[in-house]
């Protein structure tokens, strides 16, 4: 059944994954798995009827799959960028001890709390007898005063998933 399935669409197969295969795919390469996984699931086709499109199917889903499997191995390749993301966010993270100190004892409570120790927001407000919307409340407003107070000192570039990928002092009054 397998040199029949050959001989009807390889050489359509292999057009099709010649227009589709780019960015260092092999269309050969992506015909060759498309006919392996077809040899091992032709016995499973109960209607001769829908060869067709059991191949079709089968060799967008091949197509996909190389795809996919292209753009993971581009995301691990990434490290290097990712490491000097990670130390330009340690440093940045450095200077927060600062802006901190220069905001109010409320400001300081809630932000340590909630974002430095982590601490769930119930749990925040409990210990600092308000509700949970006045504490998240709070919380914005005290999270919008340190941003202002950083961004007064520095100008910061963050990447597409807003992380920060850069900074740049503003003047020599900062410790940044």
């Amino acid at each position: 059944m397998i040199d029949q399935v050959w001989s009807q669409f390889s050489d359509a197969l292999r057009r099709w994954f010649g227009a589709r295969a780019r960015g260092g795919l092999d269309a050969e390469e992506l015909l060759q798995e498309t006919l392996v996984r077809l040899a091992g699931g032709l016995s499973e086709l109960a209607d001769a009827d829908r060869l067709g499109p059991y191949v079709w199917t089968t060799a967008r889903r091949v197509l996909i799959d190389a795809r996919r499997a292209q753009v993971m191995a581009e995301l691990e390749e990434e490290p290097e960028a990712g490491a000097e993301v990670e130390d330009v966010t340690r440093e940045v993270a450095g200077w927060l001890n600062g802006f901190l100190s220069e905001l109010d004892e409320d400001d300081r409570t809630v932000l340590a709390r909630a974002d430095l120790e982590g601490r769930p927001h119930a749990e925040v407000a409990e210990q600092l007898g308000i509700g949970v919307k006045a504490m998240r409340s709070r919380l914005h407003r005290a999270r919008h005063r340190l941003r202002a107070r950083l961004l007064a000192c520095c100008e910061i570039q963050l990447d597409a998933r807003g992380g920060i990928a850069g900074h740049r002092r503003r003047g020599d009054a900062c410790d940044c």
